[in-house]
């Protein structure tokens, strides 16, 4: 198990994860519930089914070679990674069949390009992250999403596209590189776009398909002043 101060150091800071934190919450050992695949260059961590509440710290300079890491099958995970020993320039972070899931912190090189797809999930959420490198979210069928306060060096296109879902919020973001198309939004129930920095303006950066309900309001380019009005908008 990994130790008190590995913790502190992965999962710092915690601030933006407390609505995930509750009595009885079990910290996993990665070397118990992950498991590495050479052939496929890919490490494989599974929730326990009597184990709802867990935080799970991932360091995976043991494995150097891998280039995918998959998450299955965890009712409420608080989640750390630590993907800096890894040797490969692109990484995918996977999540398929969960409940509610929250990066509680996240590093990597800002030469490496991070994939984190998104499947089959009642909740993910990014808080108060900054993610250095160029980076990019694909989600489809879960139920919520939540990205706050987050800041993204580089986003690709696409970006963030997501897919079949029942509400999605970006607020309080900072999106250092953006290019038309950016983040694309397709058959959603409710879309919150609201209080965001774009290099380019929030029109082109967002593409919308099939969701009727729409909050965008008080983004803003990086050299545009905040609109007194919205001084007091965020979540």
């Amino acid at each position: 198990m990994p130790s008190p101060s590995l913790l502190l150091h992965l999962l710092l800071p915690l601030v933006s994860a407390t609505a995930l934190l509750h009595p009885g919450q079990q910290t996993l050992d990665q070397h118990q519930v992950c498991s590495y695949q050479p052939d496929s260059r890919s490490v494989i961590c599974r929730c326990q089914e009597n184990e709802s509440r867990n935080i799970l710290a991932l360091q995976l300079d043991s494995f150097p070679q891998a280039g995918q890491v998959s998450i299955k099958s965890c009712t409420e995970l608080l989640l750390a990674v630590d993907l800096s020993g890894v040797n490969q320039d692109i990484i995918s972070l996977t999540l398929t069949d969960c409940g509610e899931v929250q990066i509680g912190n996240i590093k990597f090189s800002e030469d490496q390009k991070l994939n984190i797809e998104l499947e089959n999930m009642d909740k993910f959420s990014i808080q108060k992250q900054t993610f250095k490198g160029s980076t990019s979210i694909s989600s489809t069928n879960v139920k919520e999403l939540l990205i706050y306060k987050t800041t993204f060096s580089h986003l690709p296109n696409p970006g963030i596209k997501i897919a079949k879902s029942a509400k999605v919020s970006i607020i309080d973001c900072v999106f250092n590189q953006t290019s038309p198309g950016s983040i694309s939004v397709n058959s959603v129930d409710e879309v919150e776009i609201i209080n965001n920095q774009f290099s380019i303006d929030t029109i082109e950066v967002v593409e919308l398909n099939e969701s009727p309900n729409l909050y965008i309001s008080c983004n803003r380019l990086h050299e545009e002043a905040v609109n007194l009005e919205c001084v007091t908008i965020s979540s």
